[in-house]
């Protein structure tokens, strides 16, 4: 279009040359009116894309658990056009008001599976294959563009492109935009087709973050009454859901969740039969998967995640995008190997020439982080501290001294790493590392660490320490200093972090000395929220234990 207008106007010049009189300014008022109509078509298509992109940012927050952290106004003239909006965990995005334009209205609503799928002018848009299209997980967000006074629509990120309706740039409804509205606990929505997406929020700027609604899940293990194993036992504020049957020796080692669904990794002692002459005969521990809806604990459907040839041990889980990973290590012989899974299938980090271990698993849409350690082939008392990025390994450490990745958060696009290392003759120091970068948080003191959260640059990473006396104590560091949290014991290790808004849980368990009438050791467990302990259900008080905590950002049902 624009090269017949150029053929036009070389036409009526040459016009103008044999009659003087000609007066071209009508044709000139309504070039001029094209190119700015068409100016108009072709911002409000760029800001249609930036929507659409949003959107699909903006339900992939709900799928993953996410919360905004800021709402920033953007501005054009003193007017505001739309707005930046920041994730603690995912990436911001731009969202903008409406255009005037008749337009196509892309929107997304969720389904009768609790599925979001894409809608043209309020129908299911299909692939091919006459199946809707979903707004997460692996879906690429439509596009669209202009061409020859036309819209045009692509759903294979720009490969292929359908004609829709005439771009007129008439004044009409305002189709485009993305309006949006805020309380002090959530940001709501309201998307071109009437929709509105509800993500929980917390404070900006220089104010307390307000809580935000949520469900807080702990997992651990407990005893069995009466026998010398364990329940895996989940516990949801509070209250007890056993994972297991009590038929085997079971227990969890860590929970994450995504939107409405729970993910629970552990083990059961239910594989191959070990029988080494020096020990009675035991199984080997197989590594399991729970997953299971918010107020549907009791339901937990269980996954098997190795066959039992080998004891394997899955530390952390993670879910991003439909996918769930989990991170953790088998053990064939004395050298463990460091190994991952996705959606039940295990790939080894490590070949097992040398001792390998992965503690922490952070999934960053379809990037996934594993974090651990790997012993140097020759340094047997030393320790690479190392990241697996999609499988393949990063090094934070030379392997001169001892190192280890306990914990993964990202934050505007930052990754940070938490952990610890020693010397060979030294006690543990906490270490953060940013993209790379180390700062020491602790001097020697005997540090561990179990948590990580970082907002903004703000971290709060949870663990312990030794003090001089040589107590254990369960502490929180933060960019102003350290916090006990365990005030008044002796011997109690941190084992994980949640952060809700200005609710910060810590997970802890203290060996609280010895039961004379039973002759065995008193081991107690405890969930302090912003310092205060929370009340646990057990059936084992004096032996059950927690080794994981995530909260569901849901509203709590029941």
């Amino acid at each position: 279009m624009r090269r017949l207008f150029a053929l036009l106007t070389g036409l009526c010049l040459t016009l103008a040359g044999c009659n003087d009189a000609y007066d071209d300014s009508e044709l000139v008022k309504r070039m001029d009116d094209f190119e700015q109509r068409l100016a108009k078509l072709e911002r409000l298509c760029n800001d249609m894309n930036t929507n659409l992109g949003s959107m699909q940012t903006i339900v992939t927050a709900l799928d993953n658990g996410d919360y905004i952290t800021s709402v920033e106004p953007l501005t054009e003239n003193g007017t505001v056009v739309g707005y930046t909006i920041r994730f603690a965990k995912g990436k911001p995005i731009v969202v903008y008001h409406g255009k005037a334009g008749t337009t196509p209205v892309i929107a997304v609503r969720k389904d009768a599976d609790g599925i979001y799928y894409w809608t043209l002018d309020g129908e299911w848009l299909t692939g091919d294959d006459g199946k809707k299209l979903p707004v997460s997980g692996d879906a690429v967000a439509p596009k669209l563009k202009i061409e020859e006074d036309y819209w045009y629509i692509s759903y294979d990120d720009g490969t292929t492109w359908t004609q829709l309706g005439k771009a007129s740039g008439e004044d009409g409804k305002d189709a485009a935009g993305i309006e949006i509205d805020m309380d002090e606990n959530y940001v709501y929505f309201t998307l071109p087709g009437g929709q509105t997406v509800t993500v929980p929020r917390v404070g900006g700027g220089d104010t307390p973050a307000p809580a935000v609604p949520h469900i807080l899940y702990a997992a651990g293990q407990e005893l069995v009454p009466g026998k010398d194993y364990f329940y895996a036992t989940i516990w949801r504020d509070g209250k007890r859901f056993p994972l297991s049957d009590g038929s085997a020796d079971a227990f969890c080692n860590a929970v994450c969740t995504a939107g409405s669904d729970v993910y629970v990794v552990g083990c059961e002692a239910i594989g191959d039969l070990v029988d080494d002459g020096y020990y009675e005969p035991y199984r080997q521990n197989v590594a399991v998967l729970w997953h299971f809806k918010t107020g549907d604990e009791a339901n937990a459907v269980r996954t098997s995640l190795s066959s039992g040839e080998y004891a394997t041990s899955p530390i952390a889980v993670a879910a991003s995008n439909g996918n769930v990973y989990a991170a953790g290590f088998e053990s064939p012989a004395v050298d463990r190997r460091a190994v991952w899974w996705k959606n039940g299938q295990m790939e080894y980090l490590s070949d097992g020439s040398t001792d390998a271990r992965a503690y922490c698993i952070l999934a960053d849409g379809d990037d996934v982080y594993v974090g651990g350690y790997l012993q140097p082939a020759d340094n047997k008392r030393g320790g690479i501290a190392r990241i697996w990025k999609n499988g393949t390994p990063q090094d934070l450490t030379d392997g001169a001294t001892l190192a280890k990745v306990n914990a993964l958060c990202m934050d505007n696009g930052v990754l940070y790493a938490a952990g610890a290392e020693k010397t060979t003759d030294g006690r543990w120091k906490g270490v953060l590392w940013r993209d790379g970068q180390p700062t020491y948080f602790t001097d020697e003191v005997g540090t561990e660490v179990t948590g990580l959260h970082v907002v903004d640059g703000r971290y709060i990473i949870e663990g312990n320490m030794t003090d001089p006396s040589g107590d254990i104590l369960a502490c929180i560091w933060t960019n102003d200093g350290v916090q006990v949290v365990s005030e008044g014991m002796s011997l109690c290790q941190g084992s994980g972090l949640a952060v809700a808004g200005s609710d910060v849980y810590v997970a802890g368990n203290e060996a609280a000395g010895f039961d004379y009438t039973t002759f065995e050791e008193i081991n107690r467990a405890y969930v302090w929220k912003n310092g205060e302990a929370q009340s646990l259900e057990t059936i084992s008080p004096n032996n059950f234990s927690l080794w994981g905590i995530a909260c569901a950002f849901v509203e709590a049902q029941g």
